[in-house]
């Protein structure tokens, strides 16, 4: 596990894993702290802060589609790790991308899966996602 530096949270290290198909390793991307690489070319890749003004999960949810076509896309609420979050499945030039945002406390973590169009779905990212811990207090 890697847990962030505030301790609110944490997220599974892939690297060395095979979940779904094809090893992970750690890749930079930029704007990201963490992110992972598959051998056949899916990306998950983590952010986060922590900010006592920090917005509500819709609109920090939004601000991670910015500039990509609202058709084909699907938002939906969703727990992870037992907490409320907003989930956005969509596609843009060919690729398949879904986005989370977690809110702890008062830190936000915005979760991140991209794979070309033919790839295997989501499925390295929902066991992502069933490994990620918050911690409720600290």
């Amino acid at each position: 596990m890697l847990w962030h530096r505030s301790g609110a949270f944490a997220v599974p290290d892939l690297a060395g894993s095979d979940p779904g198909g094809g090893a992970w390793t750690r890749v930079e991307i930029e704007g990201a702290q963490i992110a992972f690489g598959s051998a056949d070319g899916r990306i998950i890749a983590v952010r986060s802060w922590c900010d006592e003004d920090q917005q509500p999960l819709d609109v920090e949810s939004r601000h991670l589609w910015l500039g990509l076509p609202r058709k084909d896309r699907e938002r939906r609420h969703v727990q992870v790790a037992g907490v409320p979050a907003i989930r956005t499945v969509g596609f843009s030039s060919g690729v398949q991308i879904q986005t989370v945002v977690v809110e702890a406390g008062d830190c936000t973590l915005d979760l991140a899966f991209a794979a070309a169009e033919g790839q295997p779905e989501g499925s390295a990212f929902e066991r992502f996602l069933r490994g990620v811990r918050v911690r409720r207090e600290r």
